[in-house]
């Protein structure tokens, strides 16, 4: 494995100094998200002198566009549906019953700016700075829940996989943004976050989520498999019995480069939708992710126009 590493990271390295036409960059990007941890710094330099994104935002009328995209995106697709607040809906009433089952878990908002700005900051090739719940940044303990929206996209067998999965799979070696849009569906999620001073492991992650599910849905089984993404350094994936969309995806996070010394963290999405199905007996089906995508960024082509005009 530390072979396999220093390999990869010597082809970072050849690329950052040489460069590449855009496929070079998609497969060098792919190789360096295989490696755990993620080198950040290099990641970083790679994006600022290789990435179209990156170089269009050092300039000002590129940095603008891009914040204004963002800010659309989020204020459509990153804030909670009006499902999760009904809470004569069925994915309103699970939101209740989770939140009831952990009172240890702080209620949180999300800043829909600064999640923004995180995007915009990530895809300029700096990982330091992260949206995270009050505290976090100074290493101050705690554990938070908040809702939100994310992705999710559609296989052709039915299941479904997170946009990591999707950008990993060996048969999708050049996904194209047609394919995101045709596949991609938003789920309705609750995430969950917790920092402590002592050590996480990964069974004490299974062990909440097994205690949660028994709780609210103590006739279903709930399954566990592992799961690969970047930034944990264990992670799960939870299946309740034979629904297609995964119940919960998360696990014990690597250190970040915003983290301060001695302190660990853990992060888990909640796809609500399986749990609402579990729970009501009613398939309860995801959004497609393309007419809320297009909206928002109609929305932000006619208030750019607007400023642009007075």
């Amino acid at each position: 494995m530390n072979r396999k590493r220093e390999q990869i990271l010597q082809q970072l390295k050849d690329f950052l100094e040489k460069g590449g036409d855009s496929q070079a960059f998609r497969k060098v990007m792919r190789q360096a998200l295989q490696l755990r941890p993620l080198p950040y710094d290099l990641l970083g330099k790679i994006m600022q002198r290789h990435s179209k994104v990156a170089k269009k935002l050092v300039t000002h009328e590129g940095r603008e566009e891009m914040e204004h995209k963002a800010r659309a995106i989020m204020e459509h697709i990153g804030k909670p549906s009006q499902r999760i607040l009904d809470e004569n809906h069925a994915v309103g009433k699970v939101v209740d019953a989770i939140r009831a089952a952990l009172p240890e878990f702080k209620e949180c908002k999300v800043n829909e700016s600064r999640a923004a700005l995180s995007i915009i900051q990530r895809l300029a090739g700096d990982f330091t700075n992260v949206n995270t719940p009050p505290g976090f940044a100074e290493g101050t303990p705690g554990a938070y829940i908040y809702a939100s929206r994310g992705s999710l996209f559609l296989k052709e067998n039915g299941s479904f996989s997170t946009m990591y999965e999707l950008t990993q799979d060996e048969d999708n070696e050049k996904p194209s943004d047609a394919r995101f849009l045709q596949c991609g569906r938003l789920s309705d999620m609750l995430v969950l976050m917790w920092m402590r001073s002592d050590s996480i492991e990964l069974r004490s992650v299974e062990e909440l989520l097994r205690r949660l599910s028994g709780m609210i849905i103590p006739e279903v089984e709930p399954c566990f498999l592992s799961y690969d993404e970047p930034g944990y350094r264990s992670a799960l994936r939870m299946q309740l019995g034979d629904i297609v969309v995964p119940a919960a995806v998360g696990g014990v996070c690597y250190a970040l480069p915003w983290m301060p010394e001695g302190v660990n963290l853990a992060s888990v999405r909640l796809f609500l939708e399986a749990w609402a199905t579990a729970q009501s007996g009613k398939t309860i089906e995801l959004e497609d992710i393309e007419p809320l995508l297009r909206q928002a960024l109609k929305k932000t082509s006619q208030s750019r126009s607007r400023d642009d005009k007075q």
